[in-house]
């Protein structure tokens, strides 16, 4: 646990020394640990060479990391029992006795959301605990997302991008989730947001083996598709971050070729889908 309990009082204060406790934290970004690129590392130019100081090639370059603070959510055991936990009951994924490497992945998709809220630090503290208490024993596993995009387009690191968080149901294995503060009504994303998406989308796709890029509001097209592992039916709709965000973003990053969501299945094979769904566990409300 990086910053140990906070309790309720001093987080005012805490929030004020943000940049400061951004300006020390890193948010370890691979399995390996592998340092973030730096200047140093690169000439200046935010980029990794095309050869090493041997005259190997550099398997990826790494476009320049757009401006972000790193202000990470508690990463306990606690946390990291609960990642494993729902792994295996909801997705049936194989959990070891190494728990770490248990719960990362090798993120395929980038999923948009909007907080529905009008502000980063209330985001924040919605993510920041690992565990929520749900009657259901399999529901204990807080919210979490990779980043979270202000409404000023700054842009916030939570967790590592090749960690699993819990914020899409049925494609939390593959996903890296990107919180922008607002809604569709109350407080409309902004075209400062647009930009910092579209420079984050960019980044991720380079730094990973990304495929495709939806919003929160496409997941359900993924039923049958090889990256589902969730439930053929369940009660959740969604509207965020809104066709419209969306097709600013994509169309900013065309040139990338990602895919979105599968086509929408017919209207006989919706009706096929919902009544496969014959158990009411399989009514999940994980994000």
């Amino acid at each position: 646990m990086l910053w140990g309990r906070v309790r309720r009082t001093p987080r005012v204060l805490f929030w004020l020394a943000a940049p400061l406790i951004a300006a020390c934290a890193v948010v370890d970004d691979s399995a390996a640990g592998a340092r973030p690129v730096a200047r140093a590392d690169t000439g200046g130019n935010g980029r990794v060479p095309v050869e090493d100081q041997h005259g190997t090639p550099v398997a990826r370059r790494v476009l320049d990391r757009p401006p972000m603070q790193q202000l990470p959510i508690i990463w306990d055991d606690d946390r990291l029992a609960l990642t494993a936990e729902h792994l295996d009951h909801h997705l049936g994924l194989p959990v070891t006795d190494d728990l770490d490497a248990s719960t990362r992945m090798e993120p395929k998709v980038i999923v948009l959301h909007w907080t529905a809220g009008p502000t980063a630090k209330s985001a924040y503290w919605t993510f920041y605990r690992p565990r929520r208490e749900r009657r259901d024993p399999h529901q204990q596993l807080n919210l979490s997302v990779h980043f979270i995009v202000d409404r000023d387009g700054t842009i916030y690191q939570l967790m590592p991008t090749d960690r699993v968080a819990a914020h899409v149901v049925g494609l939390n294995h593959v996903a890296i989730g990107v919180e922008n503060v607002g809604d569709g009504q109350r407080w409309p994303l902004t075209p400062a947001q647009v930009s910092a998406n579209i420079a984050l989308v960019r980044y991720l796709a380079d730094k990973h083996d990304i495929s495709h890029l939806i919003g929160h509001y496409e997941f359900k097209r993924f039923h049958g598709h090889p990256f589902w592992l969730g439930p053929d039916g369940h009660n959740i709709g969604r509207a965020d971050p809104g066709e419209d965000f969306m097709a600013k973003v994509r169309g900013a990053v065309a040139d990338l070729g990602l895919a979105g969501a599968p086509p929408k299945p017919s209207r006989r094979a919706a009706r096929g889908v919902v009544q496969a769904a014959a158990s009411p566990a399989a009514l999940v409300r994980t994000r």
